[in-house]
């Protein structure tokens, strides 16, 4: 869904499970600029009880570094459970272009619009 608070803001809903079998729904922005899978906040990862498999520099928008704590969960993703990686990161969730690879996305820049997400058959040429 296409939120509207004041800026149109593609999101879409995640279920995530931790190692666990904790599970929590979360909203997520499409970030096309994020070239990961997704970004969690620390008590997000905290409460699904996430376990820290490695550490990674990130280069920022603004061209600033940082080390940034990469811990792995489940997501179901269209129609299957996916492991990935999840960065830690404040704020809100993001969904990064690894977890679209291989997917078409469209939604309309309107209030309210929805977001279709489906896979990509490749031609036999790519």
């Amino acid at each position: 869904m296409v939120r509207d608070r004041g800026r149109l803001l593609p999101k879409a809903e995640l279920e995530i499970a931790g190692l666990g079998g904790n599970t929590q729904s979360v909203l997520a922005l499409v970030d096309t600029g994020f070239t990961e899978w997704l970004t969690l906040p620390p008590e997000v990862i905290e409460q699904l009880g996430l376990i820290r498999v490695s550490e990674e520099i990130l280069t920022f928008g603004n061209l600033a570094r940082e080390a940034i704590d990469v811990y792995e969960a489940h997501v179901f993703w269209i129609s299957e459970w996916l492991s990935v990686l999840v960065h830690q990161l404040p704020g809100e969730p993001a969904i990064g272009m690894e977890l679209l690879r291989g997917h078409r996305i469209e939604f309309d820049a309107l209030a309210d619009a929805e977001i279709d997400v489906e896979p990509v058959v490749p031609t036999s040429s790519e």
